[in-house]
């Protein structure tokens, strides 16, 4: 029998909540930043946290938009975040993290992927950004889909995903090892034009300090437990091979660290259990 549960309308609230505040204190960094650009960047962003409220307030009756709506504001958040390190002059942990992976180090075999290899370097970075072509699709597919249950789950644990990130990154900035050690780490990394294309990328989009934790790879290990969940079997292989290979290009071309990539499949896990849970009070 189906039931309904309070606790996914609750969270929407509180992530309308989460962004409005970030929105506000972010766009105050913008704006003291004294430029045309940052002044449109934040009536973009509070035009954005606007449209958030509405959909969140109609939700019960009418929730089609929601879902972008708040993937939208989710990745927006990220720029503003990055006025807010900027502004408080935000101190990185990466050195930290970094001693915690030279100890891991020690136990796992991720220096196998210290090899220095043109057409793996470009194979990695052909997987990293595969990474953002999947994400867009099912957010596409998704999107443009009724409000039906697995809709629903699907933004609402996207949206804990977001949110448990967008914390661990405000408590632990890091900006990766390439950029924070770039002297020892970028010098190793074979540049082909996939590759340099890639770090051009990521240079342009600069998002500051959300290296921890790897949120494309607990976005990713998420999309293939979600599809488990639905019996989407043929999808759940193929995502777990992409997954290994993702893990695998953060490690080589040094985006991330591994105890980030650890986190983020340990943030997603208890995201998948708790949609699990949802789900079983929903039919129990």
């Amino acid at each position: 029998m189906y039931k309904k549960t309070n606790w996914p309308r609750v969270f929407n609230q509180l992530w309308c909540l989460f962004v409005a505040f970030i929105t506000l204190f972010g766009g105050g960094c913008l704006l003291y930043q004294q430029t045309l650009i940052s002044l449109y960047y934040f009536l973009f962003s509070l035009i954005l946290a606007i449209a958030l409220y509405l959909a969140t307030k109609t939700a019960p009756q009418d929730d089609r938009w929601l879902g972008l709506i708040q993937f939208f504001s989710a990745i927006n958040l990220y720029s503003l975040l990055w006025s807010i390190h900027k502004n408080l002059n935000t101190q990185p942990v990466d050195g930290l993290l970094l001693k915690i992976d030279m100890w891991l180090d020690y136990y796992l075999p991720i220096n196998l992927l210290m090899i220095d290899n043109y057409w793996l370097s470009e194979f990695f970075s052909f997987c990293y950004l595969a990474y953002y072509i999947i994400l867009f699709s099912c957010i596409t597919y998704y999107g443009g889909q009724s409000s039906n249950i697995r809709t629903k789950c699907f933004f609402h644990g996207l949206m804990l995903l977001y949110f448990s990130g967008v914390i661990l990154h405000i408590a632990l900035p890091a900006i990766g090892p390439l950029h924070a050690f770039s002297i020892q780490f970028s010098s190793t990394l074979p540049k082909g034009k996939i590759t340099s294309f890639l770090i051009t990328l990521i240079n342009y989009f600069d998002i500051g300090l959300t290296a921890f934790p790897a949120m494309p790879c607990a976005i990713t290990f998420y999309l293939l437990g979600y599809f488990f969940i639905f019996h989407k079997y043929n999808i759940t292989l193929f995502l777990l091979i992409f997954f290994i290979l993702l893990c695998l290009s953060c490690t080589f071309l040094h985006f991330f660290y591994m105890l980030s990539i650890f986190v983020g499949i340990l943030q997603a896990t208890f995201v998948l259990l708790y949609l699990c849970k949802i789900l079983g009070n929903m039919y129990s």
